[in-house]
Parts: C-alpha cells; structure tokens; sequence
C-alpha cells in the first residue's frame, strides 16, 4: 500500500513541496478570506462595502498582473513569491488598523493585490508547471486540495481560538508567520519559469485578445462565479447566521474535515472517467449543494451539512477543472505557461471587478439575500464551464 501511495502521489521530489505549500497557503487563506469579509462587517461596515472591496481587490490585483509578471521575469519565479509574502505581511499589518480607522484597513487592499498580482498567476499554474503528465495527474491535484483544505482546517480552527482568546489582532500576527512559513517550500523547488523574459505588460494585454485565448475567457468567467460564492458569499452568510467569528471558524473547519476523503475518491475516478464527465456531474451536484444552503442552514448542524456537500462538490469540479486546463496550457503554452497563468488570472479579477460591484448593488436593496442570487448564478457559472468542456472536448473521455 505505501509504495502504491509513493507511486501515485510522491514520485517526484516537487510533488510533497506543492502539498507542503498548499497546506501553508490555505492557513492564510482561512485569515485572510473566511473572516476579512465578517471583520469588517463586524466593524459596522455595510455589506455593499465590503464587497466593493473584495471587487476593488480583485480589480487593482487583474490590472497589476502584467507588471507582476515582469517582476517575475526580472528577479526569478521563486525569488518573488517571497516578495508577494512580505506584501501579504504588509496587509495584515494595514487591516490591523482597521479599528482605530476604518480607511487605513480599507486601504491596504492595494497591498494584497499587488501580493497577488507576483502570487496567484504562479499558484494557477503550480501543477502545469511541476506535475507531468501521467495517468495519476488529477490524484495528484487532488491531493494538493486536500492538503490545501487541511491548511484551512488548522487556519480555522486556530483563528477562532485566537479569536475567542485574545482578538483580531492575534490572529494577524498568526497570519503574517504564516504568510512568511507558506514560500519555505519554494526553497527546494528548482525555478521552471520557461517563459519568454523580454515579454512587456503590454504583450501580455495582446494575448488575452489573441484568437487563441479568447474562447479561454468563457470557462473563466465561469470558473469566478464559482471562487465569489466560496471566498466571499459563505463565510459573509455564515457569519451573518452565527454572528460569532471564532464559532464561524470551527464550523468551517468540522465542514472541511467532512469532505476530505471523499475529495481523494473524486480524484481518483476523475482520472479513471474522464475530466468532462466529472464537471457534468457538478453541474448536478452543485445546485443541490446550493439548495442546501437556500432551504436548510439555519442552524450550525445544518450549515455543517451545507459546508460539507459544496466543498465536495466544489473539489469534484475544481480537481477536474485544474486538470484539463492544466493539460491545455501544457499542450498549446508548454513554453508559455506562465503568460498563460497570468491571462488566466486577469480573466478571473475582471470577471469579479465586473460581478461584485453588481452584487453590492443588489445588497443595496435587498441585504444578506443576495447570497441567494449568488448561489444561482455560481451554478449557471459551473454550467457554463461545462459547456466549454463538452464543446472542446478538453481531457475528456
């Protein structure tokens, strides 16, 4: 059994570095996004605020993109990744200001996105670029989900003790160290970046119109209907039940634990039936996961079970969805796949710039029920993301 495990999952040395990061990124990722949104609720900000800020973000972080590449280019892949750590710090020390001014928090948004801007092409591409192709690649992907919900366990699990203890601030500093612990695996990582180092921000502005990147833009705008209900609607709806932030993040962490294995399955017969089929069923299984939430979270059991079953369904669609565009990038970008990660991650931050102002307009009027309207709309996204795989025919089977 545990040379099938090392056959399946640790043939290559990156392979247990890529888990070790996810597990470390996804610590932050439980500061940074399951309790950012409810603090400054907390605060007495309105909820349209705070969703022009995640869109704001999101659109600063899409626009910088370019010049994060450039960067890369110009210092080297991993050398960089330690500089979007040290803007991470710099923003949990910005948002640790919030309570004395709410502006000050407000403003350091600009400094998680250009963070983001050096980081997430490079996080979107992790797997094109160290993980071969091989007929176990989308167990492999699924095992960095795993790991990356394990971090947001033990993110959740922390930051609500830190939280009942001894308040936000804590966990800030929680989530600086750990910002600063997540780039350690990058150390033994050899630099891959094959890109063309002369390329300019404005080249890469041509390639998001190039005819071959464009029909690109229909599944990504699909896929960031998907990310705003997980990294922002969620937790802001949970919160907004419970209305206590450290019982918000056991809840979260319980509900991760609830989908782990099931994930490794999902991994497993992805690889055996194929990446278009496994997306079909999420365009199934996702609004029963969403109806969970409309009809049944009331209470902290059944968001338990409303947690549980999208996060399933969410590493279902989002091991199958990585892999074929992972084997896409490799097939027609296997020169550029950084270019590609940084496309890629521009069409996701204008698709949200576009969506979530509309969003806080919408909560304008109507309150906490436009988690509602996300719901719905994060499910037409899946099927939208389905439609592009059918019709290409990407990684299918």
């Amino acid at each position: 059994m545990l040379k099938t495990i090392k056959k399946n999952y640790f043939q290559n040395r990156n392979y247990p570095l890529i888990y070790a990061h996810h597990f470390l990124h996804n610590i932050v990722t439980a500061a940074m996004y399951i309790f950012t949104g409810a603090y400054f609720l907390k605060l007495g900000m309105p909820l349209h605020f705070v969703l022009l800020f995640y869109g704001l973000e999101f659109g600063i972080r899409g626009l910088l993109c370019p010049f994060g590449l450039a960067f890369l280019n110009k210092i080297g892949l991993i050398k960089a990744q330690f500089v979007s750590a040290l803007f991470l710090i710099l923003f949990f020390i910005g948002i640790s200001f919030s309570e004395q001014n709410l502006i000050i928090g407000f403003s350091s948004l600009l400094l998680a996105a250009i963070g983001g801007a050096i980081y997430y092409p490079f996080l979107d591409v992790l797997e094109a670029l160290y993980i071969d192709e091989n007929k176990n690649r989308t167990k492999q992907i699924s095992l960095g989900l795993v790991f990356g919900s394990l971090g947001k366990v033990v993110g959740a699990v922390t930051v609500g003790l830190l939280l009942s203890k001894f308040g936000f601030n804590s966990v800030l500093i929680f989530a600086s160290i750990a910002s600063a612990l997540s780039v350690l695996p990058f150390i033994w990582m050899q630099d891959k970046n094959k890109q063309n180092l002369e390329i300019k921000p404005v080249d890469i502005y041509k390639f998001l119109i190039d005819d071959k990147f464009k029909p690109l833009w229909k599944p990504f705008f699909g896929e960031q209907l998907v990310i705003i209900v997980r990294a922002v609607m969620v937790p802001i709806f949970i919160y907004s039940i419970i209305g206590k932030m450290d019982v918000l993040g056991y809840l979260i962490a319980i509900a991760f634990v609830g989908e782990k294995i099931l994930t490794l399955i999902a991994g497993h017969y992805t690889d055996k039936l194929g990446v278009s089929k496994a997306i079909r069923f999420s365009t199934i299984s996702h609004p029963l996961a969403m109806s969970f939430y409309i009809f049944l979270a009331k209470t902290p059991f059944t968001i338990f079970l409303a947690e549980s079953l999208h996060k399933t369904v969410l590493n279902i669609y989002g091991s199958a969805f990585r892999s074929g565009i992972h084997t896409h990038i490799r097939s027609n970008y296997p020169n550029n796949i950084m270019l590609f990660g940084t496309g890629w991650q521009m069409a996701l931050c204008f698709g949200e710039l576009l969506v979530l102002p509309l969003y806080a307009l919408l909560s304008y009027f109507i309150g906490i029920n436009i988690f509602y309207v996300s719901c719905v709309i994060a499910s037409i996204g899946i099927w939208i993301i389905n439609d592009y795989f059918r019709k290409e025919h990407i990684s299918s089977k």
